[in-house]
């Protein structure tokens, strides 16, 4: 393969392709489309490691190389995915919330998830903002508002939609305060 002869790509490819489509299926639920594109791009990362010196030698089977790349981009495919739909969600929250500004007509639910993100205070306030209205990468995020990295950052994000959650459902509860 280092010399660039394509036919051992081409076997490996040919023989652990179906293999790799049913298990990635049965493993992260992807579509047979879905699993032969991450498949394809697996081979195409073997490749280019092999080439470029990256891999120079296994300490596992080529089959366990390979499935190991598939299963990280399988993973960054659902990420992704489930991302998108996220973000379709938000979009549309905001369209309805756009619509309902022009209208002056809010529920009570949404005045109360107003109030309570009102009163999150920063940084929970500035994360959720930045993140779920302004598209901001949890990266960006840890930078602009002076975290160490990017996991501290998520952290964070996690504690204040779990505050979020709670001091949400504890309001509702208690709708005399409203």
């Amino acid at each position: 393969m280092k010399e660039g002869d394509k036919t051992v790509l081409d076997s490996l490819y040919a023989y652990y392709r179906d293999e790799f489509i049913t298990w990635s299926g049965a493993m992260y639920k992807l579509s047979e489309d879905n699993a032969a594109d991450v498949f394809q791009d697996a081979v195409i990362t073997f490749y280019s490691n092999v080439k470029s010196g990256k891999l120079t030698e296994l300490t596992s089977s080529i089959k366990t190389y390979l499935f190991a790349i598939g299963k990280n981009l399988s993973l960054k495919k659902i990420k992704k995915e489930k991302r998108m739909v996220l973000d379709d969600e938000v979009l549309e929250f905001n369209s309805s919330v756009e619509y309902q500004e022009l209208s002056f007509e809010y529920t009570e639910r949404q005045k109360t998830l107003a109030q309570i993100v009102e009163k999150l205070g920063d940084p929970c306030k500035s994360i959720l903002k930045l993140f779920y209205f302004e598209n901001f990468t949890m990266d960006s995020i840890a930078e602009r508002l002076d975290y160490k990295n990017e996991n501290v950052a998520k952290t964070q994000k996690l504690r204040c939609l779990q505050k979020l959650k709670s001091m949400f459902e504890n309001r509702a509860i208690n709708k005399d305060d409203l």
